[in-house]
């Protein structure tokens, strides 16, 4: 995103300005970061450190990691059994120096890509910057980092990408790098007095990287290191977020001697606290000196305001379902008696229609009734499938003269002209099918004149 105040702009300005690195570091990171390997298919062999190939016979031990050395540039490197004539690898490396005053972290994506027989061409390129000053928040610049993996760890997203800034997310921009540190440090004089004062913390160019990234980037931290709190510092460097939104409670917590078992816990009580709204800065229920008792209650009342209020939201859920259900009962019936409406004027012309021979007789179904009697007695879905809806359809019903009984259900298609099906119960055709459909196909052009009569 780009820099919104004063700071990040300077920033912003500074990091183009930063010098690139030196003869010296650039040899420290091929001969301590980069991966040293000898190829070999079981006579010739290649360096990938400097592209060298010689002739050297070399008998594989199973299980044992074999070591060689390079005639070329002498470097000692394992052996990898194989035809690879490429190679390429990647790996990350910090660097701390001063610059105009702040305290840089560089992040450095180290690549390099070598063939058989050729130099090892190097890519170097800062992907993450931790621009610190004592006492104001660390700002973070970095190239895109995307959730997958893959593309966080592929060397090929880095190269096209530009630096800009970051929310600030303390360690999160660079805990998922294996990261080298070179040995060489400059650093802020109020800093290193800080760093040093840690009774534990003697190894220097060990713990300097975290701390000024993630320690004195975010001033509660810095805080709580300059006061000596390494037990609250230690359980609280990685929840900045609940640092930011309770601090001024937690200080008045230290400030009475206040320490939980577990601070997380700690700052779950401090949220149901502000959910519950209490006083975040009275004594009282921030330090309380019955911990355990306080903590139970307050977290059964905020269990109790929760189940009320989903109990609440679950209640107008159910009413405001019961009105939409409602109104879909009412907007079904309109539909239906608009549907029975245009049924009954379109079948109005086709009122007197019967089709007849000696033992059987048909009728047009008259009405959505008759329709779902139609489907009751036959058990088909003439009904149900609402074909009494479709204007293009005129549906038949064929019975016995003598007792009347439901033989058939015809459906004419009105714009062919043809039958489209006939079926009896259960969708199988009766005894009479072929004697039913000749008749209502016989009586086609009679079906067309009534269609188009006015009724």
């Amino acid at each position: 995103m780009k820099p919104r105040n004063a700071r990040e702009k300077e920033v912003f300005a500074l990091y183009r300005r930063l010098p690139e690195l030196s003869d010296t570091q650039v040899l420290w990171l091929k001969q301590e970061v980069m991966e040293r390997r000898i190829y070999t298919s079981g006579k010739k062999c290649w360096c990938t450190y400097c592209g060298g190939e010689w002739e050297e016979k070399i008998e594989k031990e199973e299980g044992v990691a074999q070591l060689a050395e390079c005639p070329h540039c002498g470097h000692k490197a394992v052996v990898h059994w194989g035809r690879n004539k490429t190679f390429h690898e990647f790996a990350y490396a910090q660097f701390l120096q001063v610059f105009k005053g702040w305290q840089v972290i560089r992040y450095v994506m180290f690549g390099w890509w070598c063939k058989e027989g050729r130099e090892p061409e190097l890519k170097i390129k800062d992907v993450i910057q931790k621009w610190c000053q004592p006492g104001r928040p660390m700002i973070t610049l970095s190239c895109y980092i995307g959730m997958c993996s893959y593309y966080r760890s592929s060397p090929y997203s880095w190269y096209d990408e530009e630096l800009s800034v970051k929310p600030n997310h303390g360690h999160w921009y660079s805990e998922w790098m294996k990261v080298s540190t070179y040995p060489r440090m400059s650093i802020l004089p109020v800093y290193k007095k800080h760093i040093g004062s840690h009774p534990n913390f003697d190894d220097l160019d060990l713990f300097a990287p975290t701390l000024l990234g993630d320690v004195f980037g975010c001033p509660y931290l810095e805080s709580l290191w300059k006061e000596g709190k390494w037990g609250e510092l230690q359980e609280m460097w990685h929840y900045t977020d609940e640092l930011n939104k309770y601090w001024p409670s937690i200080k008045i917590a230290l400030r009475h001697g206040f320490k939980p078992a577990h601070w997380i816990s700690y700052f779950d009580y401090l949220k149901a606290l502000k959910f519950l709204h209490y006083d975040m800065h009275s004594p009282r229920y921030v330090a309380p000196p019955d911990w355990l008792q306080i903590h139970d209650l307050v977290m059964r009342q905020y269990r109790n305001r929760i189940e009320k209020m989903e109990s609440r939201r679950n209640e107008a859920q159910r009413l405001r379902w019961a009105m939409e259900e409602e109104e879909r009962a009412r907007q079904r019936q309109e539909d239906a008696k608009k549907s029975a409406t245009a049924f009954l004027e379109r079948i109005a012309k086709f009122v007197d229609l019967r089709i007849e021979s000696a033992d059987i007789e048909i009728i047009p179904l008259k009405s959505v009734e008759e329709f779902w009697a139609e489907g009751e007695a036959m058990h088909h879905c003439v009904f149900n499938m609402g074909y009494y809806k479709k204007p293009e359809s005129l549906i038949l019903s064929a019975r016995n003269k003598e007792d009347g009984e439901r033989v058939e259900t015809i459906e004419v298609d009105l714009q062919q002209w043809a039958v489209r099906q006939s079926q009896g119960k259960y969708n199988v055709p009766s005894e009479k099918h072929e004697e039913i459909v000749s008749l209502v196909k016989g009586a086609m052009p009679e079906i067309k004149r009534l269609s188009a009569s006015r009724s």
